[in-house]
C-alpha cells in the first residue's frame, strides 16, 4: 500500500506506537503489540516479540496506547 493510500482512523494512533490489544474471546487487554498502520476501519497490528504482522484488522476500540 502506498503512503498516500494509508489512513489513520479518526483520533488515530500513529504507526510505531506501542499498544495493548483487546482479546476477542475473554475481552482482557494484552500487551506487546505495536501499530503497523492505520486503515479505513481501524489498525493493522504487529507483535513486538517477533515482528509478526497479525492477519486481522483491529477496530479502534480494540486497541489502546500501552501504559
Amino acid at each position: 500500500m502506498q503512503d498516500s493510500q494509508r489512513q489513520e482512523p479518526r483520533g488515530g494512533i500513529s504507526a510505531g506506537t506501542s499498544v495493548e490489544v483487546r482479546n476477542r474471546f475473554c475481552r482482557s487487554w494484552g500487551p506487546g503489540f505495536q501499530i503497523a498502520s492505520g486503515t479505513h476501519a481501524g489498525y493493522r497490528v504487529r507483535r513486538t516479540s517477533d515482528g509478526y504482522l497479525l492477519p486481522v484488522e483491529f477496530a479502534s476500540g480494540e486497541v489502546r496506547i500501552a501504559t
